[in-house]
């Protein structure tokens, strides 16, 4: 009888045990997915008026053939990034979006300092819109970035994350290579906070993941430097 009751009150207490580990259980919180980037969907057709701003360039000269991208500011004009301008009164050739053409452009001002350039249009492309710049770039924040990656004269569209800010760059752990150089970078609300400028490397030269963009706010520093242009502006614009 006593045997018969302590195997009772063990299956009770067992039970018991169950029965507060499937509370316990219950009550937990489910483990919580961490992506690397937000789940967000960009409209496809916000994508496609964002490749409307943004031109493929290449260099063929005597010194050999260099890729990079740009971005339309108005009819006439592409900002891109200094580091991708020819040798003197070169020719850069630029495929754009809207006309499905290539045209030709030369640099009409350019900032060593700030590594931007603009180039003069050979002959006007006329869009519906141009694009808006956008100085506040949070911490955490995702975008998108756009640009000629790896020198393959097409759109290549990656994601990625605000990781800081950098004196005039913004910082970011977006995939970016090589021929991106000059493309920007989107917030959700389609607005430039950023071109792509360079990327940290390894003492092997493997890419680290992490790369700067020159920020909208100095790059509307430069356009304004580009209306009234001074002899000292291309190689200390930055201090203006």
């Amino acid at each position: 009888m006593k045997r018969l009751l302590k195997n009772t009150l063990n299956i009770g207490l067992l039970f018991l045990i169950l029965g507060l580990g499937v509370r316990i259980g219950m009550r937990m919180p489910f483990p919580q997915l961490n992506p690397k980037y937000p789940i967000i969907q960009v409209n496809p057709k916000s994508l496609d008026q964002v490749k409307h701003f943004i031109v493929l360039i290449s260099n063929e000269g005597l010194m050999g053939v260099s890729r990079g991208t740009g971005v339309i500011i108005d009819s006439t004009h592409v900002l891109t990034c200094a580091h991708l301008m020819p040798q003197a009164d070169q020719e850069m050739w630029l495929y754009t979006y809207p006309t499905g053409t290539v045209l030709k452009g030369k640099v009409q001002y350019s900032e060593f300092f700030n590594d931007l350039a603009l180039i003069k249009l050979s002959k006007p492309v006329h869009l519906p819109f141009y694009p808006r710049f956008n100085n506040q770039a949070d911490e955490g924040s995702g975008l998108v970035v756009i640009g000629n990656t790896l020198g393959s004269m097409r759109w290549f569209v990656t994601y990625g994350t605000v990781l800081g800010v950098d004196g005039p760059y913004i910082l970011t752990d977006a995939l970016i290579r090589g021929g991106n150089s000059g493309g920007p970078w989107f917030n959700y609300n389609g607005e430039i906070v950023a071109i792509t400028d360079w990327g940290l490397t390894k003492s092997n030269g493997m890419e680290e993941g992490i790369s700067g963009g020159v920020s909208a706010k100095t790059i509307q520093k430069f356009l304004n430097n580009s209306k009234h242009p001074n002899p000292f502006a291309m190689f200390f614009g930055g201090l203006n």
